[in-house]
């Protein structure tokens, strides 16, 4: 599951004032636990003003095969929960079309996508073109899990196919959630905070 930047924030003021609040009587200490709490509550509001609604993933495994078609997909991207699209591709796709409207080798780098399940967050295209592959998955994109591909999606109403082509009959692998950036910068503030903290107290 991702990780929510506030349940971040949350947890490190908790490990800061049971490692500072209760240790360090000083004047000096006290200073460096405040200044450290509202720097991070600051980075929190602005880093992670969008943090839940832009969600990575990461492909591992990701394979679709059948019908003399296959596809690798790999790299990653971002999903916009709240315009349900993707706002950036690091896709990969390598594979075979051979019963579509251009049968043939199909590879693309960080490749362009199209048509989205706005509603459900359940599939896009990628490589948009005459040999655009359709990928289907399990659940919704924006609930921010690790979601596997399936062969197809919305009941069997979206199939995992090449554009013309027939559908796909076998399927490996998922998206996977990466951390937040947001999130990790947000822990390595933390603990840059405990650790001049903990040398202060060494010297005192």
């Amino acid at each position: 599951m991702r990780m929510n930047s506030n349940v971040v924030l949350g947890t490190l003021i908790k490990v800061i004032k049971l490692q500072l609040g209760d240790r360090f009587r000083s004047r000096g200490s006290k200073v460096i636990t405040h200044s450290a709490l509202v720097g991070m509550l600051v980075f929190a509001a602005c880093a992670g003003a969008r943090a839940d609604t832009l969600i990575n993933y990461g492909f591992s495994s990701a394979t679709y095969s059948g019908n003399g078609d296959s596809a690798s997909i790999s790299g990653t991207f971002v999903w916009d929960a709240t315009t349900g699209t993707v706002s950036l591709s690091g896709i990969n796709l390598s594979g075979f079309d051979s019963t579509g409207t251009a049968p043939g080798a199909v590879s693309c780098t960080n490749c362009s996508t199209a048509i989205y399940d706005t509603s459900g967050g359940q599939y896009f295209e990628i490589n948009n073109g005459p040999q655009a592959l359709y990928l289907t998955f399990a659940h919704s994109l924006s609930l921010g899990t690790n979601d596997p591909l399936t062969l197809s999606a919305n009941l069997g109403a979206n199939l995992a196919e090449y554009q013309g082509g027939t559908n796909f009959t076998s399927v490996a692998g998922s998206a996977n959630v990466a951390p937040e950036p947001a999130s990790v910068a947000l822990l390595g503030s933390g603990l840059i905070a405990l650790a001049f903290a903990a040398r202060k107290r060494r010297k005192a």
